[in-house]
């Protein structure tokens, strides 16, 4: 029995930042914006009026900001331990206790590192929510790269603009209509970067974004 995972909460808000730009296709900023993982699947079912289900076609990781941090910071005080024990001399009463809390940290690093992702198995269900602000693309044009005789179809650059639509994004244009049960699909997860240098991203109050669903389809 396959298993049904939510993951509305990640995609409850796709790019806030477009909220004003209604019926534009501007893309995210990078410095906004930083890409975090990729998801291969298919639409598992009819999609509904305000989402879909996705079928995993891989093993999905999403990571924990918040666990990644801690299993940073570990690191880098297992690393510093390292440094210490090394620096000691070899007959040094302080290496064994040294070794002790080197052996008790790497212990907590390793078990941090284990746990700063969200595994999600290859053919898990999730449930994807949609908002108007979210990209579908298509791979290849609807009216496809061959013509009714098997041609390869020459476009003008500017029917291939007109394709693309505005904005400069991968793919052509699409709709949320054009999703379809069965349909192999790419999805591009997002989360908001820190707004300067020094400033800690919030982890908590950061969710991933979808940034572009791509329909696979055929050319």
């Amino acid at each position: 029995m396959t298993r049904i995972l939510s993951m509305t909460f990640l995609f409850a808000l796709a790019f806030p930042l477009l909220a004003n730009q209604k019926g534009k296709d501007t893309p995210p900023t990078k410095d906004q914006f930083k890409q975090v993982v990729k998801v291969m699947g298919k639409i598992s079912g009819k999609p509904g009026e305000k989402g879909f289900k996705l079928e995993l076609a891989d093993d999905l990781r999403l990571p924990l900001p918040k666990l990644q941090k801690e299993t940073e910071k570990k690191r880098q005080e297992y690393l510093k331990l390292i440094k210490q024990f090394q620096s000691l001399p070899s007959k040094s009463p302080l290496r064994e206790k040294k070794l002790e809390e080197l052996e008790t940290v790497r212990t907590e690093y390793e078990l941090f590192a284990l746990q700063q992702f969200n595994l999600f198995k290859k053919g898990s269900v999730l449930e994807v929510s949609l908002q108007p602000d979210s990209r579908v693309r298509l791979q290849f044009p609807k009216s496809g790269s061959f013509d009714d005789k098997g041609n390869i179809r020459k476009y003008s650059k500017s029917e291939i603009a007109e394709l693309k639509g505005p904005g400069n994004l991968p793919g052509f244009k699409a709709s949320y209509d054009d999703l379809q049960e069965g349909q192999a699909v790419h999805l591009i997860l997002l989360q908001k970067k820190a707004a300067s240098p020094g400033e800690e991203d919030s982890p908590e109050d950061n969710p991933f974004y979808l940034g572009i669903l791509m329909i696979l389809n055929k050319q």
